[in-house]
């Protein structure tokens, strides 16, 4: 009976660790989602032009070209085409670096941020992100194996 008791409190005692443990990523991965949004790359400012971008289950993104200028609001509508779900992750090379690691924690995470969104087979949405400062820029899918596979967009501003 003792044992019994001792392995019940064992256990309890690791899936609570396990739970704080999860929340402990999730804060982090929030907390990196709130840190890609703070470089201004608002949904509050007016596009100076779309892009309709097609996410596919050929792990692509298309077009790959989007030829972006400095100081341009783009709005992109995004398609998933597939039967799979992906992800559209805008940002600079160091902020998706960092988001692909929180991915990695939490590869179930969905979003609906300013700069990332889940798409769910068929279904459309918009990213309205401001290139206020140059430098390197990705667009990615962080579901686990599509950037792998190829599913990234590198461009310089």
């Amino acid at each position: 009976m003792k044992k019994h008791i001792l392995l019940g409190s064992l256990l309890l005692l690791i899936s609570n660790m396990a739970i704080a443990g999860g929340a402990h990523v999730m804060d982090e991965h929030n907390n990196g989602m709130k840190n890609m949004s703070k470089m201004d790359h608002s949904s509050q400012q007016t596009p100076t032009r779309t892009i309709n971008v097609a996410a596919s289950d050929m792990m692509r993104f298309t077009p790959e070209n989007w030829n972006i200028k400095s100081d341009e609001v783009i709005k992109f509508v995004v398609t998933n085409t597939g039967n799979m779900e992906h992800e559209f992750v805008i940002g600079n090379l160091s902020e998706m670096r960092e988001h692909a690691q929180m991915m990695k924690a939490m590869p179930s995470m969905k979003h609906d941020e300013a700069n990332a969104v889940s798409l769910a087979p068929g279904e459309v949405k918009n990213v309205v992100f401001a290139f206020n400062s140059s430098g390197k820029f990705q667009v990615a899918c962080n579901v686990p194996g599509h950037f792998e596979a190829g599913m990234k967009v590198n461009f310089i501003i």
